[in-house]
């Protein structure tokens, strides 16, 4: 993955008034966008940002792109992306949710054809503090510093940035993931990238502790060498109880029920022991940093 966010980037699905609005705050804090993808109603045009019909037809105009951002409807993503892989666009954020499972499929198949990066689907973007806001996650939330933040969910990262703001830690950049179940860039690939940058010293990663499998371990020993806590989201709530079958039951003279797997305190475990460290709640976090 090579993202250069000093890139120009176009906009896919400009044309919602909503999606305008966002483009527009975009560049005014830096983001270099460039020009912007739909089909519009009427003749108006913000002059901020040009607009046009066809990705091709834009980058004759402004010149190479390297990143596009993509806010079209659902059953218009794999189309989208078509479009920008077939101008030759390498890297794509896919700010969409609810995109059908096939069509991520394709999408995914053609990304890897053609060695294109993608963002999602349903990322919340991307955002370096004071430099470029590519995406949906808000400025204000976040500050310049040394600490880069992976996470699922667009208000955990921002509430783990609030806490580190509050600690007089800042962010190098905070990167959304999405929620999809089926992700276009996994975790590894996102910490070779952190673990390259020098403005990132320590790595902050949001999951939920029922996502967790055990093979995330080897991802952090082979991409990063750099400190790395890991928030884990619902590591504090009770875990499934089950009755299992009437014998057990029975043998057990309905005194107690029995843990399901354990499977919380086999994972902070396993993490621990591999050097991450673990935080149950954002307010823990600033004090795991070195």
């Amino acid at each position: 993955m090579n993202w250069n966010f000093e890139s120009q980037v176009i906009v896919q699905g400009i044309v919602k008034p909503q999606v305008l609005a966002k483009a527009l705050k975009m560049k005014a804090y830096g983001s270099n966008i460039v020009a912007g993808i739909g089909t519009r109603v009427d003749e108006e045009e913000d002059e901020a940002i040009p607009i046009f019909d066809l990705v091709e037809h834009a980058l004759s105009v402004v010149g190479e792109v390297e990143t596009s951002l993509i806010y079209v409807d659902p059953y218009e993503v794999l189309d989208a992306v078509q479009e920008a892989i077939a101008a030759g666009i390498k890297n794509l954020i896919i700010l969409t949710e609810n995109i059908p499972p096939l069509d991520i499929i394709e999408l995914l198949i053609q990304a890897q054809n053609h060695q294109v990066s993608i963002l999602g689907p349903g990322s919340s973007g991307v955002i370096i503090p004071k430099q470029i806001s590519w995406g949906n996650l808000q400025p204000q939330y976040f500050q310049p510093g040394t600490i880069g933040i992976i996470g699922y969910s667009e208000y955990l990262i921002y509430e783990v940035a609030r806490e580190l703001n509050l600690s007089g830690f800042g962010q190098s950049i905070a990167i959304g993931l999405g929620q999809s179940k089926m992700n276009a860039s996994d975790l590894a690939q996102w910490l070779k990238i952190l673990d390259q940058d020098p403005n990132t010293q320590t790595i902050v990663w949001i999951e939920k502790v029922t996502n967790f499998e055990s093979s995330i371990v080897k991802c952090f020993r082979e991409n990063t060498s750099k400190t790395v806590v890991a928030y884990l989201v619902g590591s504090k709530t009770p875990e499934e109880k089950t009755f299992k079958d009437a014998v057990t039951i029975l043998s057990n003279h309905l005194s107690h029920t029995i843990p399901a797997t354990g499977s919380h305190t086999k994972t902070i475990s396993m993490l621990k022991k591999a050097g991450i460290k673990i935080a149950k709640k954002p307010a823990e976090i600033p004090n795991l940093i070195p």
